[in-house]
């Protein structure tokens, strides 16, 4: 799961003082990143109906790149108040207690997606 390699990479990266180890977990967080913007966005897509695809992915888009501008407001003012290396931290910490929150809700939208996805297959085939 992307966001377990982004908060361990983030923890590491905040605790590294070896500049190679530095770059090599931010290659680690960077990739993490975007497999999980990518995998989101199919997710998505794959899930909303052809019709409605467009205005979906426009305020799909428009709260990923809101939220992501809001996290970097707070990460700064954070890290303001306690230092960059205690936010990269949490920031790490907060990306493992989502994916464990993730990880607990899998099943539930593994089944929801197959529902979905056998339903729309059936009306298409009608």
């Amino acid at each position: 799961m992307c966001p377990i390699a982004i908060g361990i990479g983030l923890i590491a990266f905040a605790l590294s003082t070896e500049v190679l180890l530095s770059l090599l977990m931010l290659v680690v967080v960077g990739g993490g990143g975007i497999l999980q913007v990518s995998c989101s966005n199919t997710i998505v897509q794959t899930l909303v109906e052809d019709d409605k695809r467009g205005k979906v992915m426009s305020l799909y888009s428009l709260a990923m790149i809101g939220t992501l501008l809001l996290g970097n407001l707070i990460a700064g003012s954070l890290a303001h108040y306690i230092g960059a290396p205690n936010t990269t931290i949490r920031s790490g910490i907060v990306c493992l207690l989502e994916s464990v929150w993730f990880a607990r809700h899998l099943p539930l939208l593994t089944s929801w997606i197959v529902n979905r996805t056998s339903h729309n297959l059936k009306s298409t085939v009608n």
